[in-house]
């Protein structure tokens, strides 16, 4: 794994020499064409708030059930328990399919207007533009960029605002329980959360370096078919064959970067999850048998604690995606700071 993070640097260094676009600022670019639909958002936000408390309240229905008719062997109580149970797990996925639906629509009709802003941009450039920038890396900005950034508003930011609300309500929920068993739950979290902290600036670095020999990748391609009656007029096919190999293996190489560090991250995540499963059953059984704990208590701690990781996960799997949309919105912001050499008159 050695190779990864010096690949990681290596592209840093790179990435350093760029001009320099705050996540404040890709943001700021981004919420411009938001705010027309911050009413819709705020319905979004309410439909994640209730689907969050709904995923709360499923363990503690369980421990209810365990606790209460199960221990008592008063069976006919599980009914309200279960069709309770049931009519919640219904209800999420009608919120869910909602919040859902919701932003995407305002993840297209916000970056249509972007698509608009950026080729507006592209066409009032000069000629020395064009001849300097290969069409392959403008194609590359109007389309792989933006469904980069697309991805990023109807899917990843409905991950990372349901999975934070989530664990908040869980981590307050858990504590408010049994403050013993909330501690046991929360001892490999800290651990988590430092290492997404640490990978997140190494998965940006690389991702940013994936798209751009990507873009590459695109430009040769399209100047090499453009062009295809040049190079066979002037028997070029060999020369031609080298070059791609070259710009094939840097592909494949800026590919193979980004694939090792997500990996090493998910994996060392789910080896952080199943630990702290382990924790809380062990500590748990412990107190179960010291009697400050009920067996009801147990099953919904280690419920709570799968869905508090579940949320660790999903942000540590967004935040990749994240970064890769940011790398993308940095390239658009660029674009459209450049202004043409030659300012045409009005």
């Amino acid at each position: 794994m050695s190779s990864v993070f010096k690949r990681a640097k290596e592209y840093e260094q790179e990435d350093e020499l760029r001009v320099s676009i705050s996540d404040s600022q890709l943001t700021k670019l981004l919420w411009e064409f938001l705010s027309p639909y911050k009413l819709q958002l705020v319905g979004v936000l309410v439909l994640l708030m209730s689907v969050s408390g709904l995923t709360v309240l499923l363990p503690y229905l369980i421990k209810l059930a365990i606790d209460g008719p199960i221990t008592t062997g008063q069976l006919e109580g599980l009914l309200p328990i279960g069709l309770g149970y049931l009519g919640a797990v219904l209800l999420m996925f009608a919120l869910r399919f909602g919040y859902t639906y919701w932003l995407q629509t305002i993840g297209q009709n916000a970056l249509m207007g972007l698509r608009q802003r950026l080729y507006e941009h592209i066409i009032k450039q000069d000629m020395n533009y064009f001849s300097k920038t290969p069409v392959g890396k403008i194609i590359s900005r109007m389309t792989n960029d933006i469904e980069a950034l697309t991805e990023l508003l109807s899917t990843s930011i409905v991950m990372v605002a349901s999975s934070s609300l989530t664990l908040i309500g869980l981590v307050i929920v858990m504590i408010a329980l049994n403050w013993r068993l909330a501690l046991i739950s929360f001892a490999v979290m800290p651990f988590m959360i430092g290492s997404s902290i640490y990978f997140r600036t190494k998965i940006r670095v690389v991702s940013a370096h994936f798209h751009s020999i990507m873009a590459e990748y695109q430009a040769y391609l399209n100047e090499q078919f453009n062009g295809m009656l040049i190079v066979q007029l002037f028997t070029r096919q060999q020369q031609t064959r080298q070059d791609f190999d070259k710009v094939n293996n840097d592909y494949l190489e800026a590919h193979t970067g980004l694939r090792d560090i997500y990996t090493f991250y998910a994996s060392l995540l789910q080896i952080m999850t199943t630990l702290g499963l382990a924790i809380v059953l062990y500590g748990g059984g412990q107190g179960v048998l010291a009697e400050w704990a009920t067996l009801g208590m147990l099953v919904a701690f280690i419920e709570y604690s799968r869905a508090s990781f579940e949320p660790i996960l999903q942000l540590s799997e967004q935040f990749a995606q994240i970064q890769s949309a940011f790398s993308a919105g940095e390239r658009i912001a660029r674009m459209l700071k450049i202004e043409p050499d030659v300012q045409q008159k009005r």
